[in-house]
């Protein structure tokens, strides 16, 4: 028996695909995976190097015998909840061998902070972020505070729909408060396509950190908790569909409170 499957097209949406199907391919003789180019047509204008990214990233993490990728149009769009529709349980993806292409030069223990945040309201952001910096500042004496992503958001189609209150970069904030860093951004993204060399390098310097601080429920959030081996994670909210499943992760802490996060971060 066969099984197609609409995939949603973004990073996380796709890490979430792969995770939950790799818990059920050894019960298909196929799985064809259709993607769902209308997402590209109404947000990315249709470009033909998105699309190319698209294929390259699922051809990197969709390596089994099993899968199919069709590079033609699916018959309907979809977004990840496509994986509970059809009735497969959801799992956390886990994809160090995968994403991870080569070792670094860094060799300090160091910590990450991606500088884009997306599903963490920006009023929250401002609400905690003098403490969230003092933090980073008192553990820069053990750790190198290393910047990774963009330096500018770019505000695509997506990005407007969603509005500058959810998607947001903290780059300037970051440099002008944290006394020690090391930066390995990058100038802009949004529209520009991501550099798929670039994002598994990012990848490789996520998985040796001592741990990864993230906000909000992007696909840099599911990127990274798929390479990590420790993660904070401050969120101000947890009603989203699949993060539950996150809850359950030793490696990851799940913050919604302010002290409990600036605590996790001290302890590093």
């Amino acid at each position: 028996m066969d099984l197609n499957f609409v995939m949603a097209l973004g990073i996380g949406d796709m890490l979430i695909s792969w995770g939950a199907l790799e818990g059920v391919k050894h019960e298909y003789e196929k799985i064809h995976i259709f993607p769902c180019w209308e997402i590209i047509t109404s947000y990315r204008n249709n470009r033909h190097d998105y699309r190319q990214f698209v294929l390259d990233f699922a051809k990197l993490i969709f390596t089994d015998e099993k899968y199919v990728i069709h590079a033609e149009n699916s018959t309907k769009c979809s977004d990840v909840k496509h994986v509970t529709e059809l009735g497969i349980p959801c799992r956390v993806p886990r994809a160090q061998n995968l994403l991870c292409d080569s070792n670094h030069y860094l060799s300090k223990p160091y910590i990450v902070i991606p500088t884009k945040i997306r599903g963490c309201n920006r009023s929250t952001y401002n609400m905690l972020k003098d403490r969230f910096y003092e933090a980073l500042n008192r553990v820069s004496d053990r750790y190198d505070i290393v910047i990774l992503g963009e330096r500018e958001v770019q505000m695509n189609a997506e990005y407007v729909h969603l509005g500058n209150n959810l998607i947001y970069g903290i780059y300037n904030d970051i440099v002008s408060c944290v006394k020690k860093i090391v930066d390995l951004s990058i100038p802009k993204l949004g529209i520009d396509i991501p550099d798929l060399n670039n994002l598994r390098k990012d990848c490789s310097i996520m998985r040796d950190a001592r741990s990864v601080i993230t906000f909000g429920n992007s696909g840099g959030f599911s990127l990274s908790s798929a390479v990590i081996n420790h993660q904070i994670s401050y969120r101000d909210d947890l009603d989203t569909w699949i993060y539950h499943l996150y809850l359950q992760q030793q490696e990851i802490v799940t913050c919604t409170d302010v002290n409990t996060f600036i605590n996790a971060i001290d302890a590093l």
